[in-house]
């Protein structure tokens, strides 16, 4: 505090925090690296560089505490935090894994409209990711629950129709189009439910329900009067 220009008082800032942080104490880490990066430490020289660490530190350790709120099974106190870190710091290098926490933890809870929200703007900002990807595949769920279907079919055909590496490799990229075909199939749009059947068993032979998608696609040809 009386010379917080010298590298003394930078190096004492640091194992001040790096004391709270081995003992579990997050908040304090969050609350002393606010304090530390508004004093300037160490001078000019390095302050800003400085100033940034301090906030990744505090970043750091709510993202943290967020993550142990969640496991504990804290599921709102968990969602605030990560909306803390995203409305605080747009440019945390987490924030896509804060989204989506925030939204899962929501959706623990049966926020529905709240991890949708939260899913849509993980997609919408942040497509280039895997949590992207399966955040899109969790609107389709969602909407699935409240009927909602030309939602739950747009995004499933997006899953399984993007060429973008990250949907190639998404683990569910399959069922998306079962999904997809199965709503068409209850919502009686017959002959885009037999397309869609017949496009999995093409597309997806190797797969063991590959049968029953051909088999429900002679069906639905054959209440059409195609056969």
């Amino acid at each position: 505090d009386k010379d917080p220009s010298t590298e003394y008082a930078m190096v004492s800032a640091q194992l001040v925090l790096a004391m709270y942080e081995s003992r579990g104490n997050l908040d304090k880490v969050a609350e002393l690296s606010d304090l530390y990066a508004s004093k300037n430490l160490g001078g000019a020289k390095g302050g800003e560089e400085l100033s940034s660490r301090f906030k990744d530190l505090k970043y750091g350790a709510l993202f943290e505490k967020a993550k142990i709120l969640f496991e504990e099974g804290k599921y709102l106190e968990s969602a605030a935090e990560y909306e803390r870190i995203v409305d605080e710091n747009p440019q945390f290098e987490k924030i896509h894994l804060a989204l989506y926490n925030a939204g899962i933890a929501y959706e623990r809870m049966k926020y529905y409209d709240s991890a949708m929200r939260l899913y849509n703007r993980l997609f919408k900002e942040y497509n280039k990711t895997d949590e992207a990807v399966d955040a899109l595949f969790r609107v389709g769920l969602n909407a699935e629950k409240f009927f909602d279907f030309s939602v739950a079919i747009s995004s499933y055909m997006q899953i399984h129709d993007s060429k973008q590496p990250q949907f190639m490799r998404y683990e569910n990229k399959t069922e998306a189009l079962r999904r997809a075909a199965l709503i068409e199939k209850i919502t009686h749009n017959t002959k885009e439910a037999a397309r869609l059947f017949e496009r999995y068993d093409k597309e997806h032979g190797s797969m063991p329900d590959a049968p029953d998608m051909l088999f429900e696609a002679g069906l639905a040809y054959e209440s059409l009067g195609n056969y």
